[in-house]
């Protein structure tokens, strides 16, 4: 837990590994398939670590330069690594949330919240009604 803590320097470790990959991917001859595959693959990798701080803008950017990496070298649209990146890509998208009725089994319910730490601003948006 302490590794993925909001002060932690990884996510600035991570940008720069990225920006690495990305340097070294454009030096890269169009032709050099496998080593630009590669290189979106670890990208992916890297977003998929940001997620883990809630770094999600981020990780969606990420995610979309492996994309990017993928058309470059004219992977096709049902290519295992296109098909993987998009589905990241969706786990990036804000779902819409509907209103329920109070005794609905979809309803959200927050974990440890009273009215004095709502009034307060300070809570968690565990969910305890859908844990995990």
């Amino acid at each position: 837990a302490a590794a993925f803590d909001s002060k932690s320097p990884m996510p600035s470790t991570i940008s720069f590994v990225k920006e690495f990959l990305c340097s070294f991917n454009s030096s890269l001859k169009v032709e050099d398939v496998v080593n630009k595959a590669e290189i979106g693959r670890a990208i992916i990798l890297l977003g998929i670590q940001l997620q883990r701080f809630s770094k999600w803008s981020t990780s969606l950017d990420y995610f979309t330069e492996a994309l990017d990496v993928f058309r470059s070298v004219s992977f096709d649209s049902d290519s295992p690594d296109i098909v993987r990146v998009s589905k990241y890509i969706d786990s990036c998208a804000l779902r819409n949330l509907r209103l329920v009725r109070r005794d609905s089994p979809n309803k959200l319910r927050l974990k440890n919240v009273t009215a004095r730490t709502f009034r307060e601003g300070v809570f968690s948006l565990e969910l305890i009604s859908h844990p995990g």
